[in-house]
């Protein structure tokens, strides 16, 4: 059996992070194991706290995980500190890990919050990613605010902005920026790979249940990529699992708006 290892933070209420990685590599039939960054305090409606699990403990995690075998594929989620970063890109070039997938979380968007000690140190924090981890990665997965944080402009050459981004973070993987945050009937990624872009479109869910689309999407990525799919085909099953997903959120009522994505 494959296996993914998920680095991120706990979602209390089960929608995001941790919980929505293991929903998602059990849909692909994939084994998930996990080191959690944070536990957070949130639901639906609001972000409420996020509490770091601190380095000793984060470390020992991942030393726990890969001292009784290597992963197939890596998801990362939420780091909340300067310090988790490096541990976990220390970790990457001891064990020799590939197959990385980093979803760049700077806010828990469909909760309308923020990561606060993200914020505290948010300029440390991003130059850590861009020089640390960036290189490390096989993909990664901002949407467009967040791309537009990391790169410090406004996006209005996507393509070129891109490839500018994998530049500068020196980064010899590739990019998927999601489009679910812009405006119209049609969603709209683009990957930027070493070999051209792919654009994959859909039209938009009329729903506001879509908390954890983010994690699920890397998940599921990181889940097709252990599987031995190419980066390509992988993006493109993972995005029509996430569609999926969504549209059984759009049904299921769980809550008044801010539902989970539906796995199963």
């Amino acid at each position: 059996m494959k296996t993914v290892l998920s680095i991120a933070g706990s979602d209390c209420c089960g929608g995001a992070g941790i919980q929505a990685d293991i929903k998602t590599c059990m849909a692909f039939g994939v084994y998930c194991t996990t080191a959690i960054t944070a536990v957070t305090a949130q639901n639906p409606y609001r972000f409420i706290n996020t509490n770091y699990v601190g380095d000793d403990v984060l470390l020992m995690q991942l030393e726990a995980i890969l001292e009784s075998a290597t992963p197939d594929a890596i998801k990362i989620g939420m780091l909340p500190t300067v310090s988790a970063i490096k541990i976990v890109a220390e970790t990457i070039l001891k064990h020799k890990l590939t197959n990385i997938v980093l979803d760049p979380v700077i806010a828990a968007t469909s909760a309308g919050g923020k990561h606060t000690e993200i914020e505290k140190h948010l300029e440390e924090w991003k130059e850590a990613m861009i020089t640390r981890l960036f290189p490390l990665c096989t993909l990664i997965t901002p949407n467009h605010p967040e791309l537009a944080n990391f790169m410090g402009q406004e996006i209005n050459n996507l393509e070129q902005q891109g490839y500018e981004f994998l530049e500068k973070s020196l980064c010899k993987g590739s990019l998927l920026v999601k489009g679910g945050h812009g405006e119209g009937d049609i969603c709209k990624d683009i990957l930027l790979c070493a070999d051209g872009v792919s654009t994959y479109e859909s039209k938009r869910i009329d729903t506001n249940h879509t908390h954890g689309t983010g994690c699920t999407l890397s998940s599921a990525i990181a889940g097709n990529l252990a599987l031995g799919h190419d980066i390509k085909k992988s993006v493109r099953i993972a995005k029509e699992f996430t569609r999926q997903c969504i549209l059984k959120a759009a049904d299921a009522d769980l809550y008044s708006h801010n539902g989970p994505l539906i796995h199963f």
